[in-house]
């Protein structure tokens, strides 16, 4: 067998050389570039496909809540009266106040409660905005933890139920109602009480829908005063009554209504 060897010219082999070496620079670049392209489009992809998820859940979120606003349930308590004589007594006062629950919605209230308080405002009461904060917690807590239907309120659309409450006050409370404190009237030494009592009425309602597990609340903060404009204050007594039909509940100015 014969072998040949071939000898190309010396320029030859360094022109191959350059040129294997200035492609693989080449292709490298051609590589590199795709893969950021590849990258990018990755990029405005997730950033197209998040927007898009975006507004889906958007979309989804207000179509659930018109829903909701439509469908739920409103309760509030109207045409308050008052049922009974304001009686003074060796025990201080009662009363008897009504009222009634309405829902104007399109469903059901479940998991209804309502708390009241009726107190005297008097230099050691917290304000009625406090009192009626304190109401609702009390009927958030118990509208959150009893499920038991047996234990709690159910009020259909259409509902106007009745309801009273007898309220009272002590004698203890109004000899505290009556107090003027010297430390926050130290100009008038002379005065050392009030001539009449204010008393405040809280109600706080919480309850659910059926078909969501947001929680809806009432509340409201009245005022029992006199209906005479010239005696519009309650004056106490040691026994005596003021008749009901002097007698009626007011809006307080501030925060007396709200709900959601």
């Amino acid at each position: 067998m014969v072998h040949a060897e071939v000898h190309l010219p010396h320029g030859v082999e360094i022109y191959k050389r350059t040129s294997d070496a200035s492609d693989d620079k080449k292709y490298q670049f051609r590589t590199l570039f795709v893969a950021w392209l590849t990258f990018a489009a990755l990029v405005i992809y997730a950033f197209i496909s998040g927007w898009q998820l975006y507004e889906m859940r958007k979309a989804t979120v207000a179509t659930t809540s018109q829903l909701e606003l439509s469908e739920r349930p409103w309760i509030s308590l109207e045409n308050f009266t008052i049922e009974s004589p304001l009686t003074f007594d060796k025990n201080g006062f009662h009363l008897t106040v009504g009222y009634e629950v309405k829902n104007t919605g399109h469903s059901p209230a479940i998991r209804g409660f309502w708390q009241t308080d009726f107190f005297l405002q008097f230099a050691e009461t917290p304000s009625p905005v406090k009192k009626r904060n304190d109401a609702c917690k009390v009927a958030m807590t118990r509208s959150t933890t009893v499920t038991n239907s047996q234990l709690t309120e159910t009020w259909f659309p259409g509902d106007a139920l009745p309801k009273g409450i007898v309220v009272s006050a002590s004698t203890a409370d109004i000899a505290n109602a009556l107090k003027l404190p010297s430390r926050i009237f130290p100009a008038t030494p002379h005065m050392k009480e009030f001539d009449y009592i204010n008393p405040d009425f809280v109600v706080c309602m919480a309850y659910r829908a059926a078909f969501t597990d947001t929680q809806y609340h009432t509340w409201y903060i009245l005022e029992l005063a006199r209906t005479n404009p010239k005696i519009p204050y309650i004056l106490p007594m040691q026994s005596g009554e003021i008749p009901a039909n002097e007698l009626r509940l007011y809006v307080h100015p501030f925060y007396g209504i709200d709900a959601d």
